[in-house]
């Protein structure tokens, strides 16, 4: 079993992403690729290439931005699918799951999970496990994996062409995933927390 860990971003990774990619535990023979400075579905692309002129078996995609146990890999792969995710929060408020299902035209974000694996119609890419054979198909039948389509970025797209293709996804929200933000800590910090401590507000800020 060949697994290529294939890691987009643009400039520089979180210690965090770091310190989790360092301590993974890995299953067979795993590479690393890491391509920087490129827009993210250029960068997809590349890595997608790279994954089947490679004749690599699995694909283990992960984002920059978050962070994972040591055992990710083996957490996904024990599932046996084609194609799985965790799920992570968007780093935006109202936070919601990056896990979509079907809504008429399009995708909505799906909140109706509960603790077993389920089935969804598309995701963000902060990690997902997918076996090589679905990009090698995607290239074959639409020469492209990760160009966006209309109104999707390039995480949908590929799910949506994965989908025409067959294939189901899923996602396992058993596995306790970090989405990696900033905040902007502002001199009226301070005085807005010690006014909420009065006042008797919990501050989770």
């Amino acid at each position: 079993m060949r697994t290529l860990i294939a890691i987009p971003c643009m400039d520089e990774m979180d210690s965090g992403f770091v310190q989790c990619l360092v301590n993974m535990r890995h299953v067979g023979e795993v590479e690393t690729t890491i391509l920087s400075g490129s827009l993210i579905y250029e960068a997809r692309e590349r890595l997608a290439a790279l994954a089947v002129d490679g004749e690599f078996d699995y694909v283990l995609w992960l984002d920059s931005d978050t962070m994972f146990p040591e055992t990710l890999m083996l957490d996904l792969l024990a599932q046996d699918k084609d194609f799985i995710t965790g799920v992570i929060a968007a780093r935006r408020p109202p936070y919601m799951p990056c896990v979509y299902r079907k809504d008429g035209e399009g995708l909505k974000f799906y909140t109706g999970y509960t603790d077993r694996v389920f089935e969804i119609d598309g995701c963000g890419f902060g990690t997902v496990f997918m076996k090589t054979k679905i990009l090698k198909e995607s290239f074959d039948k639409f020469k492209t994996c990760f160009q966006p389509m209309p109104k999707f970025g390039e995480d949908l797209s590929f799910c949506l062409r994965a989908k025409e293709l067959g294939y189901k996804l899923y996602a396992d929200p058993n596995i306790e995933l970090g989405h990696i933000g900033k905040t902007v800590i502002s001199k009226y910090a301070w005085r807005n927390h010690v006014r909420k401590s009065k006042a008797g507000v919990e501050d989770h800020d």
